[in-house]
């Protein structure tokens, strides 16, 4: 039994290594091309599923309608997701700032479905742009936001592009462990992408064709899940779509939104995340996933098994330092790029959290149910 564990330790730590090693190099080589003096033609409609938002959706409009990028391809679409506070309200007022802008406030109606995935799907179907630009309502973004995602659309052709989410203001030790962790998501997604993998994006900052959003048929077949709006479009578009799959590394062209407050809807947050992966059938997200949950739960086991044989003891902390090594390229890479170097003193208690983070999650995600935005699952 003793020598099973360690094999079987030391096999999920050389795949994890691998893995990383991956994904490492394709986000470190993902380096944003300078394009030409692009004439900008591509008409875009930005659309924000909004439910309860009356504290962000106002910031948010704000910082769309200030785009560095022609009005003329500009379109904005605020899909209010039956809101039971005044976010319809405050973003029909906002519009009104905008008269030069085309703002339109679009509600679910009762014959609607709600969900992100229905707002979505009944804005893209209204939307005039080629491109449609998904944002969520508590985000705000650069003046040079769209601008850099319509040059890059034009320079690659890319049908779906996915492109970087940083929180802002973390002022707790509690949400900065969630900013370093959330850039790590970042800079691995990035990088599967750039390696020919995708395994991970956010619906947060994305852009697809109009077009091939309706001929992969949306996000049919996956309504029953109040999450996944972003994973089950990146599925079927690099499925229909191989090699058009794109990530925009440009700091100009991120999205800023806040970390969890509280436990609670931190815990609300990632279920929610983990809860749609049941529903996965892409083998390079499984097996990513696979890799990195083993390899943690290897980690976890040894620690606990030490209790019994000091020889166990030894094996989960040179398994936690091979993680360690194994992570720190991408992640001082990353925290750089987003300019948050200054979160770097909690790498290592990161590292420790983390193990306990993922196994705690990717176990409770599949069972149970989770809040959001007063609807459960």
């Amino acid at each position: 039994m003793t020598e099973l564990l360690f094999i079987f330790s030391i096999g999920a730590a050389v795949a994890y290594i691998m893995l990383l090693a991956l994904l490492s190099v394709g986000w470190i080589n993902a380096e944003k091309k300078s394009p030409a003096d692009y004439t900008i033609c591509t008409k875009i409609s930005v659309v924000i599923p909004a439910r309860n938002e009356e504290g962000n959706i106002v910031k948010c409009i704000e910082s769309i309608a200030g785009q560095n990028f022609p009005q003329q391809l500009l379109e904005i679409i605020v899909i209010n997701d039956n809101s039971t506070d005044d976010t319809a309200s405050k973003a029909i007022k906002c519009a009104e700032c905008y008269p030069e802008i085309n703002i339109r406030i679009i509600s679910l109606n009762k014959d609607d479905q709600s969900g992100k995935k229905n707002a979505i799907t009944k804005a893209v179907m209204n939307a005039s742009g080629d491109l449609i630009v998904t944002v969520d309502a508590d985000c705000v973004v650069g003046k040079n936001w769209l601008k850099e995602i319509a040059e890059h659309h034009q320079e690659n052709n890319a049908v779906f592009i996915s492109a970087p989410v940083f929180f802002k203001n973390e002022n707790t030790v509690f949400e900065k462990l969630q900013s370093l962790e959330f850039m790590s998501l970042v800079a691995s997604g990035a990088g599967s992408v750039n390696m020919r993998f995708p395994i991970m994006c956010n619906g947060a900052n994305l852009a697809f064709g109009k077009k091939e959003f309706l001929e992969v048929g949306g996000y049919k077949n996956n309504l029953n899940y109040m999450s996944g709006d972003d994973m089950f479009l990146l599925i079927k578009m690099k499925k229909k779509y191989p090699g058009r799959v794109s990530f925009l590394k440009s700091y100009d062209a991120s999205v800023f939104t806040f970390a969890a407050k509280s436990f609670n809807s931190f815990y609300n947050q990632r279920k929610r995340w983990v809860s749609k992966s049941k529903a996965y059938s892409d083998f390079a997200i499984i097996s990513s996933a696979v890799i990195v949950y083993v390899f943690n739960l290897s980690i976890l086991i040894s620690s606990v098994a030490g209790i019994w044989n000091v020889r166990f003891l030894y094996l989960a902390l040179s398994l936690l330092l091979t993680k360690a090594i194994a992570d720190f390229p991408i992640i001082i890479s990353i925290s750089r790029f987003a300019k948050k170097t200054s979160l770097l003193y909690l790498y290592l208690p990161l590292q420790i959290v983390y193990v306990f983070y993922i196994v705690f999650f990717g176990f409770v995600g599949f069972f149970g149910r989770f809040s959001w935005k007063g609807r459960s699952s």
